[in-house]
């Protein structure tokens, strides 16, 4: 992730699950610790990057499709009209 964010221009929003060091991205946004409090967050803090903090592109840590995980990772799959990056 720290390559793909190195290479990013304007404002960049960071979702996170834990800590993973996204120190060079322009604004980060860390989500505790697992699949259930993304799950409970992810559109708040989505809206917040966009509408509040005008982000020009926002990467989010994908999760363990297990458990809350699979309707985690289909909602973000939504949100970003399909456009995931590995």
């Amino acid at each position: 992730m720290h390559e793909l964010l190195a290479q990013q221009k304007g404002k960049i929003g960071v979702v996170t699950v834990g800590d993973m060091g996204t120190s060079g991205a322009d604004h980060v946004v860390c989500v505790t610790k697992d699949a259930a409090d993304l799950a409970h967050r992810i559109f708040a803090v989505l809206r917040m990057l966009d509408e509040d903090e005008h982000v020009d592109k926002i990467f989010v840590q994908g999760v363990d499709e297990s458990n809350e995980g699979m309707a985690v990772m289909n909602r973000l799959a939504k949100a970003a009209s399909h456009h995931i990056v590995c």
